[in-house]
């Protein structure tokens, strides 16, 4: 995606480091930024903040370990900007406890693993349908996107098709030789 101008992005853990500063980053490339967080006076403080700035943001209070609440929030991105072109799954969280990682309880390790792992999981599941129903030319603009323009290994598998030349992916390989046809 060359231009950004006008198109939305959503940040999870938006309310403050890595998620505000990609929020800050977004907006001052011209996009309307929606940033979800489950500490809402830190949301609604930071959208303050950036809105303060001349900013498009939106704070929707989101937790990310449940799929319903995910699902809100790109129900809340559609009603405000009909779309979604960037999907960032940020929020994260350390295990919650203090000490040695073996003294930790299970309970600290579940709730990283739900925010961490299945928060990721919700968002791809609440989003990324949205996304690829906008058409094929938007998904290749996603991969193109998410790839920095062009995959260097297509570009190589390209280049050696042109050269009639068989990729390493297509060439037997030397177990394969030696067990035979």
């Amino acid at each position: 995606m060359k231009d950004v101008k006008g198109k939305v992005a959503v940040v999870t853990g938006g309310a403050q480091g890595i998620g505000r500063a990609l929020a800050e980053r977004f907006g001052a490339e011209g996009m309307k930024v929606v940033i979800a967080d489950v500490i809402g006076d830190a949301l609604e403080r930071t959208a303050e903040e950036l809105r303060g700035t001349g900013l498009d943001v939106t704070g929707v209070v989101t937790d990310v370990t449940s799929l319903a609440s995910v699902e809100a929030l790109r129900d809340a991105t559609l009603d405000a900007y009909g779309g979604v072109h960037v999907l960032c799954n940020n929020a994260g969280v350390g295990s919650g406890a203090e000490g040695h990682l073996w003294e930790h309880h299970l309970n600290d390790w579940r709730w990283s693993i739900d925010v961490n792992v299945l928060g990721v999981v919700h968002g791809i599941n609440a989003f990324v349908p949205t996304m690829l129903a906008r058409g094929p030319r938007r998904r290749e603009e996603q991969r193109r996107a998410h790839l920095g323009v062009e995959d260097p290994g297509r570009a190589r598998h390209r280049d050696l098709a042109r050269r009639r030349q068989p990729t390493r992916a297509l060439r037997p390989t030397r177990r394969a030789r030696a067990r035979g046809p």
